[in-house]
């Protein structure tokens, strides 16, 4: 007789394989979705299809498959249009032993950066775990190429963190409306297209001229560049943690930054005489803010309580375990002997 694991293997059930896309998508284990499922499949079963045909790419077609079922919703309609989309960072604790575990000089904790993208119909669309201290910006494209479902935002908003001259102007390059919420945007510099004399009365706002010598210099690499990422050569990570390693004397670098200068300096014009689109960066921004307190269940969030304290090497949970196990023995104490005071 095989075992239970090689005998499911060799019926190749595609029910039971999507059944477990399911339940890692809902962040379910094997046993609580066999307890749920009433026997169709057992947690061992689960188990082994999780090893044997989950992969990345396998997840990402299942997540694509719910967003297009759950875009045939009329209530996803009255949340937004899904054309813009808002990234962010939320931290994350994880074991100290992980390989993506750092200490974030913000937080003040051990942990990661999980970087989401979320539709302003509050779907989430892409996600990646980083480890602290890796600059947001430079992952901030990939969501919107390497998504395969059918919605597909063409603007997508940010944080500070979410920003930079080289993501301006690769967000150009691509066709993608980079509108960012900067917090310190009075000491952004502006850059004027050209010096000429009916301008000398606006000189003061701007801080330099833009180098378009430079920029029609490297034209036909900025079309290559453009074309290689949107047949998947290439990431847009890759290429701008590339650009930010790069001295500052390298010329391709640089021309992409003057080309962010020039489309920066355009988007903070219209931020500073359009307060409509203000308050629409703000409210999409806050959409992603609000999402992961919302989808996050009271069992998802007592079970990663559970987990932090549980963390090797944190002292706080081995605290709480002692001080936990010194209530259970005075508990059972009092109950041996009722008659016996209780402090």
């Amino acid at each position: 007789m095989l075992p239970v694991a090689l005998e499911f293997a060799d019926q190749r059930s595609d029910s039971a394989v999507r059944v477990c896309r399911l339940c890692v998508r809902l962040w379910v284990g094997p046993t609580e979705a066999a307890r749920h499922l009433n026997g169709t499949v057992t947690a061992d079963q689960l188990a082994f299809v999780d090893r044997r045909h989950v992969d990345i790419a396998d997840l990402r077609a299942a997540s694509a498959d719910l967003i297009n079922l759950y875009l045939q919703f009329e209530l996803v309609g009255q949340w937004g249009t899904g054309e813009a989309a808002a990234a962010d960072g939320t931290h994350f604790e994880i074991y100290e032993d992980n390989l993506l575990a750092e200490h974030h000089i913000r937080y003040g904790k051990t942990g990661g950066i999980a970087y989401r993208h979320i539709a302003d119909n509050y779907i989430a669309l892409f996600s990646r775990f980083i480890a602290c201290g890796t600059y947001e910006a430079t992952y901030i494209l990939d969501a919107l190429l390497e998504n395969l479902s059918d919605l597909h935002p063409k603007r997508v908003h940010a944080d500070t963190h979410g920003q930079s001259a080289a993501v301006f102007g690769l967000a150009y390059l691509l066709g993608i409306e980079l509108m960012p919420r900067i917090r310190s945007w009075r000491k952004l510099n502006l850059y004027r297209s050209e010096r000429c004399e009916y301008s000398l009365r606006r000189d003061p706002l701007f801080s330099g001229t833009v180098n378009w010598s430079l920029i029609r210099e490297h034209y036909d690499l900025f079309m290559q560049l453009a074309l290689a990422i949107q047949s998947g050569a290439l990431a847009p990570s890759a290429v701008l943690a590339r650009i930010n390693s790069y001295s500052t004397r390298n010329r391709f670098a640089l021309a992409l930054q003057e080309l962010g200068k020039a489309v920066r300096t355009t988007f903070m014009l219209d931020w500073i005489m359009n307060d409509s689109m203000r308050r629409a960066v703000r409210k999409c921004t806050t959409k992603n803010r609000a999402t992961p307190q919302v989808c996050e269940t009271p069992r998802l969030r007592r079970a990663r309580s559970v987990a932090i304290e549980r963390s090797i090497g944190s002292r706080e949970g081995h605290r709480l375990q002692r001080i936990g196990r010194q209530r259970r023995r005075v508990a059972e104490r009092c109950r041996s002997n009722a008659s016996a005071p209780c402090a």
